[in-house]
């Protein structure tokens, strides 16, 4: 059959160009095949990148560590600040509520002679009339 034959040649030579495609595109890259190194080579190459990367100069985060410990420093400050006002308020409304309840149990107390003061007083009215 020669139409079949064709047909099963060229699906063949397409799968055969999809697979080299494949090869050169699986990497993300250019149309280069991927470069296989040994585990030797790897390991020079990683020593002679590392060798060759700049030394650091000078300090690093110096004055963000300052600031951020001045920043903590005030926090706790604040902080401390904000606690005390609360304790001092507490102590207030303590004093407030046991002058009020003071005040209560005098009134209460002074109460009975006062009564009887005014029936005293009310008596002497009613004679009077």
């Amino acid at each position: 059959g020669g139409q079949a034959a064709r047909r099963r040649s060229k699906m063949s030579s397409f799968e055969a160009k999809l697979q080299e495609r494949k090869r050169f595109t699986d990497v993300g890259g250019g149309r280069l095949p991927p470069m296989r190194y040994s585990e030797e080579e790897t390991e020079r190459l990683l020593t002679e990148a590392y060798a060759n990367l700049p030394e650091r100069a000078g300090k690093r985060g110096t004055r963000n560590l300052k600031r951020q410990a001045n920043r903590w420093h005030l926090v706790r400050k604040i902080r401390k600040k904000y606690k005390h006002n609360l304790a001092n308020f507490q102590i207030r409304k303590m004093e407030k509520r046991s002058d009020t309840i003071k005040q209560v149990k005098k009134v209460l107390a002074d109460s009975p002679a006062i009564q009887q003061r005014d029936r005293e007083y009310q008596l002497k009215i009613l004679q009077r009339w």
